[in-house]
């Protein structure tokens, strides 16, 4: 909790990357007046800490009169400097701007040239996603026919331009119907996770996927088609067919190539679209064309610098995730031997959950490949950093694999399943308790683990459909860890065995 005063200023600020903090400082040095800028001191101030501290700010930063005042004019100058940075980002910031030019045209009387702004505007809105300011368009058109008395244009108003509005209200109508039932999917996975079995499937697709592709045969337009195909990839998702939602990401990338305007005005949306096709190449195991669409994403040269980290984002994201999917750990291992410095840059203050779920899946594919002192190297850089205590999730995986390697180097590692267990208390979920006494047990055994594992085996099998111990299994899969330790058999191929 932050000490006194809210922190939304702080958080504003955090959430800003390098270039969106450096153009606001260009942007402050030019629109905010006076000898010394203490708007931009308190700006870098606040920049400077790790933890939001109101207390110390007013002691160290001794200009600061009325800081409730100042927080809120610096919170406001953030946000204009965005809004022109990021002023013709997307249809819609262009739009905006349009709008902001017509209300200056109308009121200064510049009649002709706002209609002439008008006509130009008319297209693009029409043809966005959202239809946004298509409606306002035609209002403020419709005030200067009336001023004007320009019958004839209002002729053609009525009988053209009202009549688009009226088609493109009933599009969005089916837009927001189609958008409806991808939220109710997205819901669900949320609240719920993946689900497949019989009972879900038959409630779901009389839910969801029925009234979903009824609305389907309605869709004409680029703008309803696209949701009712993101839709889909939702709800395919969520059932877990692979096959379906690469069906649907492939006509969705088709149609996003039939639309080369939308592509470049939206470059972001299209990137994330091809993304998304590439998870889903992998989930219905088509590896060779996720490997083709990895190789179209770094293709790709965004202008922008925050389009820039996405790219390299998603591109690296999905290189980790074909590496995993295809078992081929060595390739993951290399990869980051490669790269770690550049990772470690690039994600230093941005998506910092990417970035540790990456070290995650490489420790753990060290722990595979029998990497034991490698894999503690990464676990020990990670644990020096309190952010990880954010993400739960990997610190448990982390502090498994940190026994598990202590265990196979031959090492004492009872205190460290003590310390884990001290952490969660009783509110652990039950895999890591039946994990963590199987380690317990172990350390006190004297004669072969081979009827330990078993019994862990079991009792761990028996949630095999809980989504917690799901989504743990993604990362580290401890059933085929240990029957590999039964079996004698290297885990590696066992993994191989269950992708198949």
């Amino acid at each position: 909790m932050p000490k006194k005063g809210k922190d939304d200023l702080f958080r504003l600020i955090k959430s800003l990357s390098k270039t969106e903090k450096a153009y606001f400082r260009k942007f402050s040095e030019r629109h905010i007046i006076g000898d010394k800028n203490n708007y931009l001191r308190l700006f870098d101030a606040i920049d400077g800490q790790e933890v939001y501290d109101e207390k110390a700010l007013l002691k160290k930063e001794k200009y600061i009169r009325q800081l409730p005042y100042a927080k809120n004019y610096l919170m406001g100058s953030v946000l204009r400097a965005m809004q022109v940075f990021y002023g013709e980002h997307t249809d819609e910031h262009g739009q905006r701007r349009v709008m902001d030019n017509l209300w200056f045209l109308n009121k200064k009387k510049l009649y002709d040239l706002a209609i002439r702004e008008i006509d130009k505007a008319k297209t693009v809105s029409w043809q966005s996603i959202t239809g946004y300011g298509y409606s306002d368009l035609l209002r403020i058109e419709e005030s200067i026919l009336f001023v004007q008395r320009d019958l004839n244009r209002m002729d053609e108003h009525v009988k053209n331009a009202l009549k688009r509005e009226q088609e493109l209200l009933e599009d969005l109508h089916l837009f927001s119907r189609i958008t409806e039932y991808y939220l109710k999917a997205y819901s669900y996975y949320a609240k719920h996770g993946p689900h497949s079995s019989r009972t879900d499937t038959r409630s779901l697709k009389s839910e969801i996927e029925t009234p979903l592709l009824r609305l389907g045969r309605q869709a004409r337009t680029f703008r309803c088609r696209k949701q009712l195909y993101t839709a889909l990839i939702g709800y395919y998702g969520l059932l877990a067919d692979g096959k379906k939602m690469h069906l649907y990401s492939g006509k969705l990338i088709a149609l996003y190539k039939s639309r080369p305007d939308f592509i470049r005005a939206n470059e972001r949306l299209y990137n994330s679209a091809l993304r998304s096709h590439g998870a889903a190449c992998i989930y219905s195991k088509e590896f060779n064309e996720a490997e083709q669409v990895l190789k179209a994403l770094r293709k790709i040269r965004p202008e922008h610098p925050n389009d820039q980290f996405a790219m390299y984002l998603r591109a690296l994201t999905l290189e980790v995730d074909i590496y995993w999917a295809t078992r081929a750990f060595e390739k993951l291992i290399s990869m980051y031997e490669r790269r770690a410095d550049e990772m470690k840059r690039n994600f230093l203050d941005a998506e910092l959950h990417y970035y540790y779920g990456i070290c995650t899946q490489v420790a753990v594919a060290y722990v595979y490949t029998a990497g034991y002192g490698q894999a503690l190297k990464i676990i020990n850089t990670l644990f020096s950093d309190p952010r990880i205590k954010n993400f739960s999730l990997l610190e448990n995986i982390l502090a498994l694999l940190q026994i598990i390697c202590w265990t196979e180097l031959g090492h004492e590692y009872l205190y460290l399943v003590k310390n884990m267990k001290r952490r969660m208390g009783k509110n652990a979920e039950s895999y890591l308790s039946i994990i963590l006494d199987h380690y317990d047990k172990l350390s006190r055994l004297k004669d072969s683990s081979r009827e330990l594992n078993r019994e862990t085996i079991s009792r761990l099998e028996s949630l095999r459909n809980q989504v917690p111990f799901g989504i743990f299994s993604d990362y580290f899969d401890i059933v085929a860890w240990l029957q590999s330790r039964v079996s004698g058999r290297n885990v590696i191929s066992i993994l191989k065995e269950k992708r198949e």
